[in-house]
């Protein structure tokens, strides 16, 4: 994600105020105030979303005056309109829809293109302190010790590159011996389920979409990717396999399937495959450990480009 960005608009003449509370920023006309506009989450499930109202539901229409200045909030990239009239990863009611941000200060930048923000609270200048992850990201029983994991992973691999020209066939030997090697940390999440947050595990690791249905592993792959990277200043990793739903770009898991080939002009996907015709493979990886999911992200791609016919799968842009 990056952040939003239109330096050629207007901004309001009514300034916004930025009211923090234990679990969102509340954006209000006048601090202190028990109605809201809009509010910010705060980054413990990351992405942070900016919620606007309704129009007639709030002290002002947010939405209708960063149109006003030359923005269009239903245009961002990754606007989702409320269902349920809920903000976005919170609750309330007579919500719009929100935008994701990468940080709190990243929505706070898009907001100051239209208003001048100000905060309630000049101790809160300083917009959030980093968010420690709970206790789902510590070592579960499930995972499989490091020396272990990365050796297996070593071994297959170095059996298979020994062969002179390896097969589609080598290759769906060589994924399931991996997957047999996770043993318990080794998933499913169905497609039907996919666009859903608590489907997910709340560690970091290595997903596959998988097409079902068909005969080939090697053709049913559709991509791989992974979340979740060591750090030299943390002692645990902070990216998480259930914030996959979250994604939009290149790829998105919506409840009607697997949307991909994102167009950035466009704002469209070129294909979209049914939540009934794919499930995503999950290798879960001990977030307080030292294996790094790039290192199988890297693995599966490099024998998935030498095993067969195609450079990548088919919704993997670059390796």
């Amino acid at each position: 994600m990056k952040p939003h960005n239109h330096p050629n608009v207007n901004k309001s003449t009514s300034p916004i105020w930025l009211q923090r509370n234990k679990t969102f920023i509340k954006i209000v006309d006048i601090c202190g105030s028990k109605e809201n506009n809009g509010l910010i989450t705060f980054p413990l499930r990351k992405p942070v979303w900016l919620s606007l109202k309704i129009a007639g539901h709030s002290p002002r229409f947010l939405i209708g005056e960063i149109g006003a200045c030359g923005g269009n909030f239903y245009q961002e990239i990754g606007y989702q309109a409320s269902a349920t009239g809920r903000a976005i990863c919170n609750g309330g009611t007579s919500y719009e829809g929100g935008i994701p941000f990468p940080t709190i200060d990243d929505a706070c930048n898009y907001l100051a293109q239209y208003f001048d923000v100000r905060w309630c609270d000049t101790s809160t200048s300083k917009v959030a302190k980093k968010v420690d992850y709970p206790d789902s990201v510590k070592p579960s029983s499930n995972f499989t010790p490091l020396e272990k994991s990365l050796a297996s992973i070593a071994t297959h691999l170095s059996d298979l590159l020994s062969k002179r020209s390896p097969s589609k066939s080598d290759f769906a030997k060589f994924y399931t011996l991996i997957w047999s090697a996770f043993g318990g940390a080794a998933t499913v999440v169905s497609g039907r389920h996919a666009h859903l947050e608590n489907s997910w595990s709340a560690h970091p690791g290595v997903y596959v979409v998988r097409k079902k249905n068909e005969t080939d592993l090697y053709d049913s792959i559709l991509y791989v990717g992974m979340t979740g990277k060591l750090s030299r200043r943390a002692n645990t990793m902070s990216g998480r396999l259930d914030l996959r739903p979250y994604r939009w770009d290149p790829y998105r898991f919506g409840s009607q399937g697997y949307h991909y080939g994102y167009d950035r002009k466009s704002r469209k996907y070129e294909t979209l495959i049914a939540n009934t015709d794919y499930d995503v493979n999950c290798f879960t990886f001990d977030a307080s450990a030292l294996a790094a999911p790039s290192f199988l992200e890297a693995v599966l791609l490099q024998t998935y480009a030498v095993c067969g016919p195609n450079r990548l799968p088919p919704a993997n842009n670059a390796f």
